[in-house]
C-alpha cells in the first residue's frame, strides 16, 4: 500500500509540474500574436488491484494518480475562418481607401490652383479678348491662360498615372510576398508532418495559423486541414499550397495597358478577389475580359474626355475663325497632342505655331476685321454652353458641370471606401475579439489555474512526507 502511495504521489508531482509548465508558457505568451492557449489534459492512472474482494464485483482495484495525457491547443476553427475572411475584406478596403486617399489633393474643389479656375480664367481671357480683339497683350493672355490650363490637364493626368505606376510596383511586391508566404506555410506543414499530428507540435500549428492569417491580409484564401496537420490553402479554385508544395503567382505584362497583370505560373487566370492585393489592383486598374477597368482608369478616361472636349470646340472656332488682319481662315487648331496622336489630357497642349504667332488668334468671324471680337466672344460662351459633348461619355454639359460631376465622383469613391475600410475593421476587431476570448490567454484565469496546480503540487509533496514519516516511525518501532 506504500508503494501505492508513493507512486500516485509521484506522478501527480510530475502531472502537476508539467500542468505549471504549460501555464507558465501561456501567462509568457499572453500577449504574443497567433499564440493559441495550451491546455494539459489531466487524466486519472490506469486502476491497480488492490487484493481485497467485493462481492459484487470481484476483486477490488484502486486508481494510480493522474498523468498528462496531451497537450492540445483551444481552438474555434468557425471563428478562425472568419476572422480569415474576414482579414482579406480589411485588407481589400484598407489599401483601396488609402489608395484613394491619395488622389483627393488632385481633386480638392474650389481651388487657387484647380483645373476648374484654369478653365475659368482661360475662357475670361477670350472674353477680355473679345473686347479688345487687336490688342496684342490681349492674345498673349489668352496664350498664356491656355500654358496654364494645358498644364493643369497635364499635371493631375501626370499623378494619376504616377500612382498607377506605384500601385504597379506595390502589386509586383505584393505576388512576391504571397509566393513567400505559400513557401513558409509549405515548409511549416513539412516540418508539421515530419513531427507527427499526434505529437501536439502545438508552436508549428501557431506558426501555421499565423503565416494563413498573415496571407490573407494579402490575398483571399480559403483552406483545409488535412488528417496529417498540413495546412492546403487556395485562391478561389486554385491551390497556392498543397501539402509540402506549392504553385506560384506571377505577373505578365498587359501588352495594352503596360501594368503587370496577376496570373498562375501555369499560365491559367488567377481569382483574385480579396486583400491588399486585390484593393491595389483596384484602383490601379486591372483586365476584365479584355478591358482595362479600374478607379484610375475610369478617372483618366472622363479626364481624357473633358481635355478633349474642350479642345474640339475651341478648335472648331479657332480653325474656322480669322486673324484680325486675316483673309483666311486661319485653319489652325488651338490646341494639338504634339507627337502621341491622341488628344488626352496628359498630351494636350497649345499649338506652337501660335505660341510664336500670338496674332494668329482667331477673334474675328469675318476677314481683314481687326475691331471684330465675334470669333473670341463665341469661345468665351463655350463656357457657358450645355451642348458640348465629350468622346467616349454619353453626358454633356458644360466643362465645368462635367468637371464637377468627376470631383464628386472621386469624392464619393473615397468616401465610400473609408467607410468600407472602416466597417470591415470594426467587424474583424469584433471577430478577434470574440476568437481570442475563446483560444486567447486570459491572464487571470491562467493565474487562478496556476495557483490551484501549485496547490495539487504541495498536496502531491505532503503525501510523500507523510508516507516517510510513517515509514519512519514504523522502522523505529521494529527497532
Amino acid at each position: 500500500m506504500s508503494f501505492l502511495m508513493l507512486n500516485i504521489a509521484t506522478r501527480s508531482l510530475a502531472a502537476q509540474q508539467l500542468a505549471m509548465d504549460v501555464t507558465a508558457q501561456n501567462l509568457a505568451n499572453a500577449t504574443t500574436p497567433g499564440y493559441d492557449r495550451q491546455i494539459a489534459n489531466l487524466t486519472p492512472g490506469p486502476e491497480q488491484p488492490m487484493g481485497g474482494y467485493n462481492a459484487a464485483n470481484g476483486p477490488s482495484e484502486l486508481g494510480d494518480g493522474v498523468s498528462v495525457a496531451s497537450v492540445s491547443q483551444a481552438t474555434d476553427a468557425f471563428l478562425t475562418r472568419s476572422v480569415t475572411a474576414q482579414t482579406s475584406l480589411a485588407g481589400n478596403w484598407s489599401a483601396t481607401s488609402e489608395a484613394l486617399q491619395q488622389l483627393q489633393s488632385l481633386f480638392q474643389e474650389p481651388s487657387s490652383t484647380g483645373l476648374a479656375e484654369a478653365m475659368d480664367a482661360f475662357f475670361g481671357a477670350w472674353q477680355t479678348l473679345s473686347q479688345n480683339p487687336a490688342s496684342v497683350s490681349a492674345e498673349q493672355a489668352v496664350l498664356g491662360q491656355a500654358q496654364q490650363l494645358t498644364s493643369a490637364f497635364q499635371n493631375i493626368s501626370d499623378q494619376l498615372t504616377s500612382l498607377q505606376a506605384n500601385l504597379n510596383q506595390t502589386v509586383v511586391s505584393e505576388v512576391g510576398q504571397i509566393n513567400s508566404l505559400a513557401q513558409q506555410i509549405a515548409d511549416t506543414n513539412q516540418s508539421i508532418t515530419e513531427v507527427g499530428i499526434a505529437s501536439h507540435p502545438n508552436d508549428l500549428l501557431d506558426q501555421q495559423n499565423q503565416l494563413v492569417t498573415e496571407l490573407s491580409k494579402l490575398v483571399n484564401v480559403t483552406y483545409a486541414t488535412s488528417a496529417s496537420g498540413a495546412t492546403d490553402v487556395y485562391i478561389g479554385a486554385h491551390a497556392l499550397v498543397l501539402g509540402s508544395q506549392t504553385s506560384a503567382l506571377t505577373t505578365v505584362q498587359d501588352p495594352n495597358s503596360g501594368f503587370e497583370d496577376v496570373q498562375w505560373a501555369d499560365g491559367s487566370q488567377a481569382n483574385i478577389q480579396a486583400g491588399e492585393l486585390y484593393g491595389n489592383l483596384s484602383v490601379r486598374g486591372q483586365s476584365v475580359n479584355g478591358t482595362f477597368t479600374g478607379y484610375i482608369p475610369t478617372y483618366l478616361t472622363q479626364l481624357n474626355a473633358l481635355a478633349a472636349g474642350l479642345a474640339n470646340a475651341v478648335n472648331q472656332l479657332q480653325s474656322s475663325g480669322y486673324a484680325p488682319y486675316g483673309s483666311a481662315p486661319t485653319g489652325l487648331p488651338f490646341f494639338t497632342s504634339g507627337a502621341s496622336g491622341t488628344l488626352t489630357a496628359g498630351s494636350i497642349q497649345l499649338n506652337p505655331t501660335l505660341a510664336a504667332n500670338p496674332q494668329l488668334v482667331a477673334s474675328a468671324s469675318a476677314p481683314n476685321s481687326p475691331g471684330d471680337g465675334s470669333n473670341a466672344l463665341a469661345v468665351a460662351d463655350l463656357a457657358q454652353s450645355n451642348t458640348i459633348t465629350y468622346p467616349g461619355q454619353a453626358a454633356s454639359g458644360t466643362f465645368d458641370n462635367f468637371w464637377s460631376a468627376l470631383v464628386g465622383q472621386v469624392g464619393l469613391d473615397g468616401q465610400s471606401a473609408l467607410n468600407r475600410q472602416q466597417t470591415t475593421q470594426t467587424t474583424l476587431a469584433g471577430l478577434q475579439n470574440q476568437l481570442q476570448s475563446e483560444v486567447g490567454v486570459n491572464p487571470d484565469e491562467e493565474s487562478v489555474n496556476l495557483i490551484q496546480e501549485e496547490q495539487s503540487y504541495r498536496a502531491a509533496v505532503q503525501v510523500i512526507t507523510s508516507e516517510q514519516s510513517s515509514m519512519s516511525a514504523l522502522l523505529a518501532a521494529i527497532a
